[in-house]
């Protein structure tokens, strides 16, 4: 079963988060572009995921500039099209 939850005026599923996520989370948070490669090497992983604080591994890396964590995802297929729990979609910051 998928959790709800509102944010503004529209209602965004959060799926659930695995012990996978939550590394590749932890990786970008951290900047290990190593890490984050290893993990997504690993697995078949959606890093636009949103945890229960409607936090992606994809969204951070784009607003911390970590580019090539972002190339990484990318090249993965992962949908730069993706919205945040707000609505919005990835800014990089460089």
């Amino acid at each position: 079963m998928k959790k709800l939850f509102s944010c503004s005026s529209s209602q965004v599923a959060v799926e659930r988060w695995g012990r996978d996520d939550q590394k590749l989370l932890s990786a970008v948070d951290r900047g290990d572009v190593g890490m984050v490669l290893a993990v997504l090497s690993r697995r078949t992983i959606r890093p636009t995921k949103l945890d229960e604080q409607g936090r992606s591994s994809f969204h951070l890396a784009a607003s911390r500039g970590i580019v090539e964590c972002l190339d990484m995802m990318l090249a993965q297929g992962t949908d730069s099209q993706a919205r945040d729990r707000e609505g919005e979609l990835a800014r990089v910051w460089i």
